[in-house]
């Protein structure tokens, strides 16, 4: 499990006699202290007493939240709107500013995790990070580059209400109505049994929390029954089996499978007439699963981490996809069925180590914009590929390549990645955008 830094919100700050009586998880952040956390925490910051770790050093930081939080809406509005990281910027401040955020005090950073990577004494980190949050400036964060060019300083999809490990004390926000977006686990879904069916505008559900239990699991798809509208369903969870009540959610437009355990996809999913997308990730399957065939609105499917070996032929009868991730699936030869999918913008066959060649008549793919093969076992690339009208993205880094095409190194691409292997043209021949070697 990743290293990550933590942020709450807490109703008065902690000390070394008494928690917050409330503490609200609002995001996890993987290898890294974010600059977003740094700066909402910058207002009046201090260090602190942690509501995660019994230490008897102080480890966490505390920062006044609505000052904190002014402090990101008044770096936004010197902000131009095409900043890369404005879109990361506008989430945390939406999420930041919710409502139910008016009953606390302070934002708590817990950055023990990442400063536990480093050998330095505990405390002299604790200092230079809180020295480093009270000397950030506005202006200076607005003019440096490399800051604003990253979504992830800025916290990009990992707000979240739901935490790896919740500390002692935790609640939950109440649903909103209004979201688009929520991340979310069985018990919270049930505690808001009554709100789902009025939750129009949701998109997107990830719902997690139910290890072992699927009476757990099957009565939080009951309420999620209620949504009155198309929305994408993520599961994160150990269960021997998906309950049969899933396959009345008739309204899924996308399923994502995590690592379950599953050893295999029951036939009644093919009542799930409009998915468009599906994601199955890491489980135990021991061969490729049939009912995916009887799925036919699917335009986004992918299979991640699983040891079949080959692809059934009838893949290549889903005539409507357009974007498809075969990853670590042990295949040893390009599955030739795929040569039918015309449709096809993206295929993603990543990390099949035994791959080594694909077919000349790739050509037949006139569609496709984005092909990866990164660390598969690719010894030559098929001239072909320069004729493929649409591609505009080719990743074959970390595979077993001497050489490339020379139509295909003159080709104007926006992206061609071959680093990792041991290219014996001179880059400079390169006429990509962006060439990575």
């Amino acid at each position: 499990m990743a290293n990550r830094s933590m942020l709450f919100a807490v109703s008065s700050q902690p000390t070394v006699d008494e928690r917050p009586q409330r503490i609200l998880p609002l995001g996890e952040f993987t290898w890294s202290i974010p600059t977003v956390c740094k700066l909402v925490v910058s207002a009046n910051s201090r260090v602190c007493p942690s509501v995660v770790w019994e230490l008897n050093e102080p480890v966490a930081i505390a920062g006044d939240l609505v000052a904190g939080v002014a402090r990101l809406v008044e770096l936004r509005a010197t902000l131009e709107n095409t900043e890369r990281s404005v879109p990361a910027i506008d989430e945390a401040i939406e999420y930041l500013t919710k409502p139910h955020l008016k009953d606390y005090d302070c934002l708590l950073l817990e950055p023990h995790e990442i400063l536990d990577i480093d050998d330095r004494p505990l405390q002299m980190q604790m200092n230079l990070l809180l020295e480093q949050i009270n000397s950030l400036d506005l202006r200076s964060i607005a003019t440096r580059s490399e800051i604003l060019a990253s979504q992830e300083e800025w916290g990009k999809g990992c707000w979240s209400s739901i935490l790896y490990y919740q500390p002692g004390g935790s609640v939950k926000p109440p649903l909103d109505r209004s979201e688009t977006s929520v991340i979310t686990n069985a018990s919270h879904v049930l505690e808001n049994a009554s709100v789902w069916s009025e939750c129009s505008a949701i998109s997107r559900v990830s719902l997690s929390g139910f290890d072992d239990d699927a009476q757990l699991l099957s009565d939080a798809l009951e309420c999620l029954k209620a949504i009155p509208c198309s929305f994408d369903l993520s599961l994160s969870g150990k269960t021997d089996h998906l309950p049969d009540i899933l396959c009345d959610l008739t309204q899924l437009t996308g399923l994502s499978i995590g690592s379950m355990g599953l050893t295999h996809l029951p036939n009644w999913l093919s009542n799930l007439r409009q998915l468009k997308t599906f994601r199955v990730q890491k489980n135990d399957f021991r061969e490729f699963p049939n009912v995916i065939k009887d799925l036919p609105s699917l335009s986004i499917l992918s299979i991640w981490g699983h040891a079949f070996g080959a692809i059934p032929d009838w893949l290549g009868e889903l005539s409507g996809l357009e974007s498809l991730l075969i990853k670590e699936c042990e295949l040893s030869t390009f599955p030739r069925c795929l040569l039918s999918l015309t449709k096809l913008k993206l295929l993603d066959i990543s990390t099949n180590p035994q791959l080594t060649s694909l077919p000349t008549e790739i050509r037949r793919l006139t569609n496709l914009q984005t092909l990866k093969m990164s660390g598969c076992g690719l010894t030559e690339l098929p001239a072909e590929l320069a004729d493929l009208p649409s591609l505009r993205e080719l990743f074959v880094p970390r595979n077993k390549l001497t050489s490339l095409p020379e139509k295909l190194w003159s080709r104007s691409l926006d992206t061609l990645s071959v680093s990792g292997n041991e290219l014996q043209q001179p880059s400079d021949g390169a006429n990509a955008k962006q060439f990575w070697i």
